[in-house]
């Protein structure tokens, strides 16, 4: 009989075999090890990758060794410098002196039942939160405004949505100045905002679609 993977603590090494796709057996090797003890034990491992390529190319496999159906993946961090052709932020970009804005396991939870009311499950993204400064050089940098804004998106591929870069210090000062927002549902609002771009939809020019959504989903995800 096996011993399950995690039952006893203490350190483990296995291999893959050079020949054997790597990112889909780790994927499914952790999945079927973890998943039966139910989502949180999942959402609360944590992977380190070599890149944020890696990252990404692992979270496609864990969508694919769940069989369709929507799951958290454990919490995955590179631990080198961006590729070239990397999305446009940089690892030192993420640090903010702010509390989290939502608990994390609760915002992988909501981020599941967003993406699946979006039938978007089998791409994924990533949220990146990061601080007025850094989003006025990239705003400057894309968009030709020397300013912050609340949310930016950047557009992936095929298999990868892409990635949106949300300012907390602008998010926070929004939600200050708000009488019914908090600092809390304004995140989850520009997360929503952000997939939806990400999605291609634009509320510049598409008369008025994009906000039908979003107003819909604002009512259904309480943001």
């Amino acid at each position: 009989m096996t011993t399950p993977f995690f039952e006893r603590p203490g350190s483990r090494w296995f291999n893959i075999p050079a020949h054997r796709p790597f990112a889909e057996d780790l994927a499914r090797g952790l999945y079927e090890a973890l998943a039966p003890l139910g989502p949180e034990a999942l959402a609360d491992a944590v992977v380190l990758t070599p890149t944020r390529r890696g990252a990404r190319a692992l979270a496609d496999a864990f969508v694919k060794a769940a069989g369709g159906k929507a799951v958290l993946p454990p919490q995955m961090r590179p631990l080198g410098d961006l590729e070239a052709g990397e999305p446009p932020f940089e690892p030192g970009d993420l640090a903010l002196d702010l509390p989290a804005a939502i608990d994390p396991l609760r915002r992988r939870f909501e981020l599941t039942a967003l993406v699946s009311e979006l039938g978007v499950r089998d791409r994924g993204f990533a949220v990146v939160l990061i601080t007025d400064g850094v989003m006025q050089r990239y705003n400057r940098q894309y968009r030709g405004f020397d300013k912050p804004t609340d949310v930016l998106s950047f557009p992936g591929d095929q298999r990868y949505l892409g990635d949106i870069l949300i300012s907390l210090e602008t998010a926070y000062n929004q939600a200050r100045n708000s009488k019914t927002l908090t600092f809390e549902t304004n995140v989850r609002r520009l997360i929503l905002h952000g997939l939806l771009h990400l999605m291609g939809y634009d509320h510049e020019t598409d008369d008025g679609q994009m906000r039908s959504i979003e107003r819909r989903l604002r009512r259904r995800f309480q943001c």
